[in-house]
């Protein structure tokens, strides 16, 4: 089983303490299989994570590599991670645990960058939710208080934009 040095394992914890939610917005798992080195997952929605293991491919010139090597196989660095840059899950081969770091870093960035575009929704629709009860109280109050167009066109407005 790899197990990460406490080292590199203080290099992750030194970028999650530098991310928005520091350190303590995420979990951090070594060891857990043989060929997982280090997983990490964000606390408040674990759907985010990123992780670094060791894969095998085969190579594109695979005859070389069996005559010089016997091998048919290589182990390979990959890093796996949620949200990724363009898809919600993507995985792709590092060089070196330093490139795991950047992806760490920009992982955790693009966390923030969701974590707070998904907030922004909720407190826009929340202050809609509120609008809108007001209004029909309003309503409720007083039987002849009716929704003037403009209110009509506002509130459909609102609904078309959520």
């Amino acid at each position: 089983m790899p197990k990460l040095t406490k080292t590199r394992l203080a290099q992750v914890s030194d970028i999650l303490d530098e991310s928005f939610f520091t350190s303590a917005g995420f979990t951090v798992e070594t060891s857990e299989d043989q060929n997982r080195i280090v997983l990490v997952q964000f606390c408040d929605n674990d759907k985010y994570f990123i992780e670094l293991r060791y894969a095998t491919k085969r190579p594109s010139s695979l005859l070389a590599l069996t005559a010089i090597t016997g091998m048919q196989e290589v182990r390979i660095l990959k890093v796996e991670q949620a949200s990724g840059d363009f898809v919600e899950v993507e995985s792709h081969e590092v060089e070196s645990f330093a490139k795991f770091l950047d992806a760490l870093r920009l992982w955790t960035e693009r966390i923030k960058n969701e974590y707070l575009l998904v907030n922004l929704f909720q407190q826009r629709l929340e202050h809609f939710q509120d609008e809108l009860n007001k209004r029909l109280d309003e309503h409720i109050d007083d039987e002849n208080a009716h929704f003037s167009e403009e209110e009509r066109a506002d509130l459909y407005e609102k609904l078309n934009q959520f």
